[in-house]
């Protein structure tokens, strides 16, 4: 009787590990279908960024404007800490922030990003990007929760305002947000939306094969593994 107690027992934890082992791949399945399904419908929304883009150009060819496709890296692009692109072709707002954080004096930088976001005749545009220099800044200094938030805030006035590339940009810098906190679905995702970003081409592709390798090395049911962006 003990020996078919004791075989009974077994065969309980045996069938109670499968199901368990069942209910995790189940959920598993569930959050990678999840990540595919707000993968493409955000990958729509891009392309009707990309189609407004497309007319734009479409109607300067037809007034005989030149279009000249922007280059991953030219004589006017240059690359502050290889995570920010800054462009050196006209002075901008912008440039007393990246030379301070070039050199390294981060503190300086933050300050000078304080003062331009106190301005009131800030375009949404140049609130958008001072913003989003900022959220890296802080990404890159150890605070990438708080750089997350900043990078979310702007994207949503970026995507209403029609800001094609500072939608690209806020995705970038928030999937860095996400590499540092380990949460590599929702880096990967990121990433695929900021595919079309002028001149980070290169630099997003080699961040969504980091985020891969990471992701993949996760263990089932880590938190890395499952999607936990807004909107998501």
């Amino acid at each position: 009787m003990n020996a078919l107690n004791s075989l009974m027992n077994k065969t309980n934890e045996d069938i109670r590990k499968a199901v368990e082992a069942l209910v995790t791949e189940r959920d598993t399945l569930r959050e990678e279908a999840k990540y595919a399904q707000s993968t493409i419908l955000q990958l729509e929304a891009q392309n009707m960024r990309l189609d407004r883009l497309l007319t734009r150009a479409q109607a300067c060819l037809q007034t005989a404007i030149e279009i000249v496709p922007a280059a991953k890296s030219s004589p006017n692009t240059s690359w502050v800490r290889a995570i920010w692109l800054s462009s050196t072709a006209n002075p901008t707002l912008l440039n007393p922030v990246e030379t301070a954080w070039q050199r390294g004096d981060t503190q300086q930088a933050l300050i000078l990003l304080h003062s331009i976001l106190n301005c009131e005749n800030l375009t949404n545009s140049q609130r958008v990007e001072t913003v989003l220099l900022q959220a890296t800044i802080m990404c890159y200094s150890g605070h990438p929760q708080q750089a997350k938030d900043q990078a979310e805030d702007v994207l949503k006035i970026a995507e209403e305002k029609q800001l094609d590339d500072l939608v690209g940009k806020a995705q970038f810098i928030r999937g860095r947000c996400c590499v540092e906190l380990e949460r590599y679905a929702d880096a990967r995702w990121c990433f695929a939306l900021a595919s079309h970003t002028k001149g980070y081409e290169e630099l997003i592709e080699t961040n969504m094969q980091f985020a891969e390798q990471k992701f993949s090395e996760l263990p089932t049911g880590h938190l890395g593994k499952c999607l936990k962006l807004p909107g998501v």
